[in-house]
């Protein structure tokens, strides 16, 4: 029994494996699937109870660390298709776990490494003007950014030194790592890349800053991308940080209720990356909705998969709206989600069991159905009808 547990754990961490074979086929002795192997030979009974795609994650990471494919964005776009971007330090935590069983030791890091860190953090500081730290102001923390950036002209030749830094002092967790940075990109408010490092542990009231940071910053020195984007932009350096601010900004307007400029942010984002690596076309449906362009939401629900989650649960509420029988979008929506019809129609909380895409769709699309009691009562009585024993 216990044998054939552990073979049905392999068949699924080689799954998610599988989503990062072709990233990482270029570098071996040792190569990817080798570090899985080692860590699932050695140490199974160990990480039993880390979900997959962290696990994987966290190999890869190791992976990239023992090769030094620390630059280029390498590890944030294998992160991504993992989709655990915004859990790094859940990612980082399990690294340093599998440091300890592999090597016997506490941690990849050291006092000497972040001793030369620090030593490297202060000198720059001193040569941007900053003789003292100042404290991280705990209203509108961010505000600062974007006064600077309108204060101080953008020297590019120091943003890769400035932001280098600044994710050598994150990743290797140096000791207040995090006042470090936000004083580093006050000395230099350029570093786009560094400012995304706050994102994830920002209140939502101050992400608005954040973010409008991050895009200016970014506008200022990457001027010819930005104006005329290429087809592989969002695998340049850093310019998926920029998207990932268009996408937050976009998500903070559409949350107060300025659809017209999420619209804008929006699209914007899908100028720069017509690829649409993050999917905004999804997240442009409600805001196109409550704006009245129903062309422009029409338009995108064709270039979706045709029996995907978000385009089975538009046809839903489209007909919902227009009065048209729904027995065959309410079918091919909840062939799409079973979970999320069934939190429509039995008015169950059921996020923490949804996927990572059912999440996003909660997000993006699920209040409009809500909203509107008339629709779910429609969806209810098909719901009760469906379930019905024969």
């Amino acid at each position: 029994m216990k044998q054939d547990h552990r073979s049905e754990r392999l068949e699924t961490l080689l799954n998610t494996y599988n989503k990062l074979a072709d990233h990482a086929k270029d570098h071996r002795n040792p190569s990817l699937y080798d570090v899985l192997m080692m860590v699932v030979q050695n140490h199974f009974d160990d990480v039993e109870g880390i979900p997959d795609n962290i696990l994987i994650a966290a190999i890869f990471m190791m992976h990239a660390i023992v090769h030094d494919l620390e630059e280029d964005n390498y590890i944030d776009r294998g992160l991504r298709k993992l989709r655990v971007r915004n859990r790094f330090d859940e990612v980082l935590d399990v690294v340093n776990t599998l440091y300890g069983l592999i090597f016997d030791v506490t941690g990849p890091r050291d006092r000497t490494v972040h001793q030369e860190i620090l030593a490297d953090a202060r000198q720059l500081l001193e040569e941007l003007g900053i003789d003292e730290l100042q404290p991280m102001p705990t209203e509108r923390p961010y505000r600062m950014f974007l006064e600077r950036l309108d204060e101080l002209d953008c020297d590019i030749t120091l943003l890769d030194e400035v932001e280098g830094l600044c994710f050598e002092l994150f990743d290797f967790d140096v000791p207040g790592h995090m006042e470090l940075i936000y004083n580093l990109i006050l000395a230099y408010p350029f570093a786009h890349g560094a400012m995304t490092m706050f994102l994830d542990n920002t209140t939502s009231d101050d992400q608005m800053e954040l973010s409008l940071a991050i895009i200016k910053a970014f506008q200022i020195t990457h001027p010819e991308t930005v104006l005329n984007p290429p087809d592989d932009f969002y695998d340049l350096p850093y310019h998926n940080e920029y998207l990932l601010a268009l996408e937050n900004l976009g998500f903070i307007y559409r949350d107060m209720g300025e659809f017209e400029k999420a619209v804008e942010t929006y699209q914007e984002a899908l100028r720069c990356d017509r690829q649409d690596h993050l999917h905004i076309k999804e997240a442009l449906l409600l805001p196109y909705i409550y704006v009245g362009d129903y062309d422009a939401a029409y338009a995108i629900r064709d270039q979706l998969e045709e029996h995907s989650l978000y385009a089975t649960y538009f046809d839903l509420y489209d007909d919902l709206i227009w009065n048209r029988p729904i027995y065959e979008s309410y079918n091919y929506a909840k062939g799409a989600s079973p979970l999320i019809m069934e939190m429509l129609a039995e008015d169950i909380d059921l996020f923490d069991q949804a996927s990572e895409q059912e999440r996003q769709f909660i997000n993006d699309f699920y209040d409009l159905f809500v909203v509107e009691p008339e629709l779910i009562e429609q969806i209810r009585l098909v719901h009760n009808e469906d379930i019905k024993p024969s």
